[in-house]
């Protein structure tokens, strides 16, 4: 169409083109504040020219569509770090409370009870009451203080490992939720796409997938359709289309540690497939590393140190004799270094007399030769057993039981400093990231101010055009 006509169609589409960019800048600056909005941009084209012989004439504008400023890289990076940043935090959060169990400033701890231990072994060789009656019920006293504080952390330990366990099945049906609602954005967005881009569902959809990731560690790409397939371990698809998939728990009755405890199985329908160990972020996966890892690592060191302790203490004291003369364990022999710390337990004599004390290698009340040997404990290292050695020969270093407390606590301490500094550095990373999509895909109210003023004066010069054309229209008939 050329001609007045034509004109006034050009400016017509100019003004509904126009009318269109108010829009998008209105609905960007009423957004402003929401979060995971992205904000809009207006894609715009000049329509195709009309050939003719003076040259091709335009035929004004055309609107592509409206797109999201968005940057499917930087979704990608926000979904890796928000898995990492969730699972260090679990992490550095249990091991807060794991070194808090080993903690010897608020209080006398397993340390200090493992020395009286050895101060009560002291007062027994030097007490100068034959028989030291006095020392031997004060030395029982503080080997049962001693194993009460063995099985109270085992306790304590075991009681955050059961609570990583609840709070992982906890989030199970958070993750299946979610899930869920992802597959029923996916169907929305192929269906509302067959038209026009689905920006405002898009959005929802990739806030829907980041809080996913914080749940549990997940990969995603997109369809040609539109939809997207969110992946867990072992790319597994928990979302494909509009199929959502669940994980679902199972109690695992062969866990050495507590048989309540369950173990996350992916829901094939037909089949299961078990995924605890493959679940490496977010905070499912930080729960799960808890659970498996750093909690039955402190309980095995628990029990290494029980178990030598109980050992070294054995075997220098089956070299004595009571008062009454007997002879034997001063605690119960554990049967293994596994759930040594939880098994500790004073030798049935000892327990029922402190006479059964061997503080001498005769049974000559003034004789304190094997006490003044049981001191010397604190200080004389012996080759570790460690867990799967028993029956055979120690295979861990030598060292004596304050020696490996130390070590333990030390341990505890660096890697609760390393937890927490990943998590530090994971909270810088997602700062980072978020100014990067705040610069790239945040509204800025001056720029949609800039923009509408521009869109205003598009607006009143199409406008004008249409009154112009009107004028010459006028003129035209009044000449026919």
């Amino acid at each position: 169409m050329s001609g007045l006509f034509g004109t006034l169609d050009i400016a017509a589409r100019g003004l509904l083109v126009t009318q269109n960019g108010i829009r998008v800048t209105s609905h960007n600056t009423a957004n402003v504040e929401t979060p995971g909005y992205t904000r809009q941009r207006q894609l715009l084209t000049a329509a195709p020219a009309i050939p003719h012989p003076a040259g091709a004439i335009g035929t004004g504008v055309e609107q592509q569509g409206i797109q999201r400023v968005s940057d499917e890289l930087l979704h990608r990076q926000f979904v890796s770090a928000d898995a990492r940043a969730a699972a260090f935090g679990v992490e550095a959060n249990a091991l807060d409370v794991v070194q808090e169990l080993f903690n010897e400033q608020s209080g006398p701890g397993l340390g200090a009870r493992i020395s009286a231990l050895y101060d009560a072994f002291e007062d027994v060789a030097s007490a100068t009451t034959p028989g030291a009656p006095v020392e031997r019920g004060s030395l029982r006293t503080a080997a049962q203080s001693l194993i009460d504080a063995f099985r109270g952390v085992d306790a304590e330990l075991r009681r955050a490992l059961k609570d990583a366990d609840r709070s992982a099945v906890a989030l199970l049906d958070s993750i299946n939720g979610l899930a869920r609602d992802i597959a029923a954005l996916n169907r929305a967005i192929v269906r509302e796409e067959a038209v026009a881009p689905a920006n405002d569902l898009r959005d929802r959809r990739d806030a829907l997938v980041r809080e996913l990731a914080k749940k549990v560690e997940i990969s995603s790409f997109e369809q040609s359709d539109g939809s997207v397939v969110v992946m867990v371990a072992r790319g597994l698809a928990l979302v494909e289309g509009t199929t959502a998939r669940s994980l679902v728990a199972q109690t695992d009755l062969a866990n050495p540690f507590d048989p309540t405890v369950s173990r996350i199985l992916f829901d094939l329908g037909p089949t299961q497939a078990d995924v605890s160990d493959d679940l490496g972020g977010g905070e499912l996966g930080g729960h799960l590393q808890v659970r498996d890892q750093l909690v039955p690592d402190a309980i095995r060191e628990l029990d290494v140190l029980a178990y030598n302790l109980a050992a070294q203490v054995n075997a220098v004291h089956q070299l004595g004799v009571g008062r009454d003369g007997s002879t034997g364990d001063f605690f119960a022999a554990p049967a293994q270094v596994e759930d040594a710390a939880r098994d500790l337990a004073l030798a049935p004599a000892i327990l029922a007399s402190p006479d059964a004390i061997a503080a001498g290698l005769t049974s000559d009340p003034g004789d304190n030769r094997n006490a003044l040997a049981l001191a010397a404990l604190r200080t004389t290292a012996t080759p570790f057993y460690l867990p799967g050695d028993p029956p055979g020969p120690p295979t861990g270093a030598a060292r004596t039981a304050l020696d490996h407390h130390g070590f333990l606590v030390g341990d505890l301490g660096e890697r609760a400093r390393v937890a927490a500094g990943a998590h530090d550095v994971q909270a810088r990373v997602l700062g980072e990231l978020e100014a990067r999509r705040e610069s790239m895909s945040g509204v800025s109210l001056d720029e949609e101010m800039i923009k509408l003023i521009r869109l205003e004066s598009a607006y009143q010069a199409n406008g004008r055009v249409i009154a112009t054309i009107q004028t010459l229209l006028d003129a035209l008939v009044q000449l026919v």
